[in-house]
Order: C-alpha cells, then structure tokens, then sequence
C-alpha cells in the first residue's frame, strides 16, 4: 500500500503482485477495501493487482478540487497509471461509479486498453437516478443525510437500502463500511451525484458501444440489482459484450460472490489473449 499524488490530491493505492497489471476502480460509498475478497481468488503469479481509492473516498485525500466531468474521470486513470509506473496496456474493472472512470478511459486511451470488465455500472443516457441519488442530488437534504451518517445515526436505514440493491449484504461489510464514512467522503458523495446528470452520457455512450465492438469486453451483472436495471447489461451485450448474469445477486457481486466473479475474470483473462 502507498501514497500517490495525481491531479494534486492525495490518493491511496493498493498494489501487490507483479506481472500484467489491471486496475480496479470501486465506486460509491466504497473504497479500494471492495475488492479484497475477489483479489484472493486471483492468481497469485503473473498479475499486478493496483485498487486506487478514488478522490474524497477511503483513505485518499480531499476530492472538493476533482474535475468530475467524463471526460476527467478517464484522465485521471490515466494519470494513476502514470503515477504507479503502468505504461503497457492495462485490463480495466470498474464498478458502480468507478465504471464511468473506467468507460471514459477506455474511450479516451483505447490503445492504453488490453481488456474491459464492468460490474453494475453506468454510462448510459437514459440511466434513472434511484431514491436516494435524487436525495443525495437534493440541496440542502443531501448535506443532512451525509451528516447523520457520519454520527452513525442512520445506520440502519443505510443498511435497509443498501440490502435493496444486494439482498446477501452482512452486516459486517455494512458495519465496517459505515465506520470508513467521513465528513470528505460525504462532501464528494454529493459532488460526485450532482456532477453527472444522465444526458450528459450522449456521445459518450454512443463512442463506447463503439470501444465495445473493438475491443474486449466482460459485463458482469447482478439481476437483482435495484439501482441499475439489467437491461444495461442486455444492451452492452447487444454491441458485442460478453455478459454474465448472477440471477440470485444485487449490486455488490464481488462481495456476495467473491469466488464465481474471480473465476469469470480468470476464464475471461485466458480466453482473450
């Protein structure tokens, strides 16, 4: 684990193993902690394994500075790859909001790119913002939310609707992910929310349907996600995806089903050299 400085904050970045190097980018209100219990089930040889915390999560520094546009999510993979060494092609993996980093890269550097593999994400025009997004998008309603979190106070209704979207949550992921809960991660939750509104994916969607058909691409889907409908996945596949659908999983795959996704990253990994 170290400390890089990109776009000057401040970013932790955990990085372990040695050889083809891929880059997961977990999104909200995670941390590069998301991808522990998949990184287990990985080779142990021949892989590098880099997990940034994004700007204002975890454990790296203020966001309040971070460009969040589309088109600066990708640049700043780019310039994290830059900071840990990474100038070969790279393999993606993008969740939730980390997804948009990683299809605005892939957009942007394609030749940067060996391999893409998304998990319920978004990047698509006509995404609908579930209940608590429109909360968080709320002035003055998203500041409170953010601040009685913080105190804990509204754990169990984070817990409630978290399960919404991933029924197999423990309560031991969603308690030691409620104490990672800052007053810098509240502040960027809300920047991150009211910096995208959907339309501002057209063009950008249309270019990475392009990306899609060029370039390898694993979408794995949880079917019972209800913050992002499947039908994402459908249309990802429908530009030349490989899709895997998890019918009896939600949003959190690499935490209710650690072992099947790594094993669909192997397959894909060795199958598409």
């Amino acid at each position: 684990m170290s400390d890089i400085t990109v776009q000057g904050i401040r970013i932790r970045v955990k990085d372990e193993g040695y050889g083809k190097p891929i880059l997961f980018i977990h999104g909200h209100p995670d941390s590069a902690d998301l991808w522990n219990a998949v990184i287990q089930y990985l080779p142990k040889e021949g892989y590098r394994y880099i997990r940034p915390d994004l700007p204002g999560y975890g454990e790296s520094g203020d966001g309040k500075g971070f460009d969040l546009s589309i088109e600066n999510r990708g640049q700043w993979v780019a310039d994290v790859l830059a900071a840990v060494g990474v100038s070969e092609p790279v393999t993606i993996v993008g969740h939730d909001h980390g997804g948009v980093f990683a299809a605005s890269f892939a957009v942007q550097y394609e030749a940067q790119v060996s391999k893409l593999i998304l998990m319920n994400t978004l990047f698509h025009a006509d995404t609908t913002w579930h209940l608590f997004a429109i909360l968080w998008r709320t002035p003055f309603i998203g500041e409170n939310m953010a601040f009685w979190q913080r105190y804990r106070l509204t754990l169990p209704l984070l817990k409630w609707y978290m399960r919404r979207g991933e029924p197999s949550l423990t309560n031991d992921y969603l308690s030691d992910l409620q104490k990672t809960f800052s007053r810098t991660m509240g502040q960027q939750m809300h920047r991150l929310y009211r910096a995208i509104d959907p339309e501002l994916f057209e063009g950008w969607e249309d270019k990475f349907h392009a990306f899609i058909g060029r370039k390898a691409t694993l979408v794995l889907w949880g079917a019972e996600d209800k913050y992002l409908p499947i039908k994402f996945a459908e249309r990802m596949a429908s530009h030349g995806a490989q899709l895997a659908i998890f019918t009896d999983a939600g949003h959190w795959l690499m935490v209710t089903k650690a072992e099947e996704v790594a094993h669909k990253i192997i397959h894909f990994l060795h199958e598409i050299e």
